[in-house]
C-alpha cells in the first residue's frame, strides 16, 4: 500500500527535478540551442503533469 509520505518524497523530488531542467532550459536559451530547448520543455511539461497526478493522489496530503 502506498503511504502519504511516499507521495509526498515523490513530489519532492519531482520538485527538484523541474527545478534542475529549468536552470537547463534557461541555458539552453542563452545558447540559442533549439533542439535542448525544445528537449527540456517537453521534460518539463511531462514532470508538472507527473507532479499534478501526485498531487491528486488519494495518498497524497500536502
Amino acid at each position: 500500500m502506498t503511504h502519504f509520505l511516499d507521495v509526498k518524497g515523490k513530489v519532492a523530488d519531482l520538485e527538484a527535478i523541474l527545478r534542475e531542467y529549468e536552470i537547463e532550459l534557461a541555458k539552453a536559451e542563452a545558447r540559442n540551442d533549439t533542439a535542448a530547448v525544445e528537449r527540456l520543455q517537453q521534460a518539463i511539461e511531462e514532470t508538472e503533469n507527473k507532479i499534478a497526478g501526485m498531487l491528486k493522489s488519494p495518498y497524497y496530503k500536502g
